[in-house]
C-alpha cells in the first residue's frame, strides 16, 4: 500500500486482501461468540443434569405414601398395645401391692395368734404346776 497512486485508487490485490482480512475478522468473531455461547450452554446443561440427578436421588430414596401409611398404621397398633400393656401392668402392680399388704396383715395375725397361744400355753402350764 505504500506505493499507492495519489488518486485514491487501491490496487485490486490490496483491496481483496483488505476485504478478505475484514471477512476473516467477522467470521473469527462469530466463531468465538458461538464458542462462548456453546460453553455457557454446556455449563447450564451440566447444572440442569446435576439438578435432575439430585431429583432422581430424592425420588428414589423417598418412601411411597402406601409404604408410609402401612408402617405408620403398624406403629400406631404397637403404641396402642404398649398403652394397653402399661394399663394392665398398672392394674397388676396395684393388685400386687394389695396382695403384699394382705400377706403382711396375715403374717401379723398369725404371729399374734402364735404369741397368744404360747402365752396361753405358758399360763396353762403355770396353773397346772401350781395346782399340784
Amino acid at each position: 500500500m505504500a506505493d499507492r497512486p495519489s488518486n485514491d485508487r487501491v490496487p485490486l490485490r490490496d483491496y481483496i486482501d483488505l476485504r478478505w482480512h475484514d471477512h476473516e475478522s467477522v467470521h473469527k468473531a462469530d466463531i468465538e461468540a458461538r464458542q462462548r455461547a456453546l460453553d455457557s450452554m454446556d455449563r447450564r446443561l451440566d447444572g440442569m443434569n446435576e439438578f435432575r440427578e439430585t431429583l432422581n436421588d430424592v425420588v428414589n430414596k423417598a418412601v411411597s405414601r402406601d409404604v408410609y401409611d402401612q408402617r405408620h398404621a403398624e406403629l400406631e397398633r404397637r403404641i396402642q398395645q404398649i398403652e394397653k400393656d402399661m394399663v394392665r401392668q398398672g392394674a397388676l402392680d396395684a393388685a400386687n401391692e394389695e396382695l403384699r399388704r394382705t400377706r403382711k396383715a396375715l403374717a401379723y395375725a398369725i404371729t399374734g395368734g402364735v404369741v397368744i397361744t404360747m402365752v396361753a400355753a405358758v399360763i396353762d402350764v403355770a396353773i397346772r404346776l401350781t395346782a399340784k
